[in-house]
């Protein structure tokens, strides 16, 4: 399960997430048959995650900049990187009926789209959080919003590659403007919710009208939820959406 990071909690230790990676290299398993997100992103996904954090604390110190180097190759390497889910292809297998090809024709095509979207959101995330001041969407925000939304509305709801995609709808809807991308998010999240009796995807809505209602960035209000009240000596809360 993949815990949607805020700025002070890495997704999983380094050594596990190494342990996981040779661990699908060498079984008959995979990280995007089991969350919806092939690895080399998953990867990058804990990688933005660690840097975000390091990147919070040269923000909040005068005399510290933070190293853009490895994010800026991060993001060349997203931008370069080639989506092999099940490619679609054109070629026409003979020993398959009509209609088996073309449910696999569909079900390659929602792995396709379910991979990009992973692959913009997280195109998303890493300009906001480290290209972006947060006070206000740059072009490059809302084209990458537009390309994450579209990719998840390519993905059917009658398969289950579209439940696979919640952060990318978090990540995309906190940040769109747009009235009709808002309704599908929340469509989204309340027909999912509905289908599968997952608490994550019904407690999405609840920070989108918080986060719309008040213009904050997302990072702010998962953070004020998930901070614990200073000196309760409650444990740090993560919210889980995936």
């Amino acid at each position: 399960t993949l815990a949607l990071i805020s700025r002070q909690s890495p997704i999983m230790d380094q050594a596990y997430l190494d342990f996981l990676v040779r661990w699908e290299k060498q079984d008959e398993w995979s990280f995007f048959n089991l969350t919806g997100c092939p690895r080399e992103l998953l990867v990058h996904l804990f990688q933005l995650a660690e840097l975000a954090k390091q990147c919070e604390i040269g923000l909040s110190m005068k005399w510290l900049t933070f190293n853009m180097t490895p994010v800026t190759k991060i993001e060349h390497e997203l931008i370069g990187w080639k989506n092999d889910i099940d490619p679609p292809s054109s070629d026409d297998d003979p020993t398959l009926g009509e209609e088996e090809a073309i449910r696999q024709l569909h079900e390659r095509q929602d792995r396709y789209h379910c991979a990009e979207a992973w692959r913009y959101a997280l195109l998303l995330y890493l300009e906001y959080i480290f290209k972006s001041d947060r006070k206000r969407r740059s072009i490059s925000v809302h084209r990458l919003v537009r390309k994450t939304i579209d990719h998840i509305r390519s993905c059917r709801r009658t398969s289950q590659t579209q439940k696979q995609l919640l952060i990318p709808v978090f990540l995309a809807g906190s940040e769109t403007t747009d009235e009709d991308m808002r309704h599908f998010v929340k469509k989204y999240c309340a027909y999912w919710g509905e289908k599968s009796r997952y608490s994550m995807f019904n407690s999405v809505p609840v920070l989108f009208d918080e986060i719309w209602a008040t213009g904050k960035w997302w990072g702010a209000v998962i953070d004020s939820k998930t901070r614990p009240s200073s000196g309760d000596g409650q444990e740090t809360t993560q919210l889980l959406f995936g």
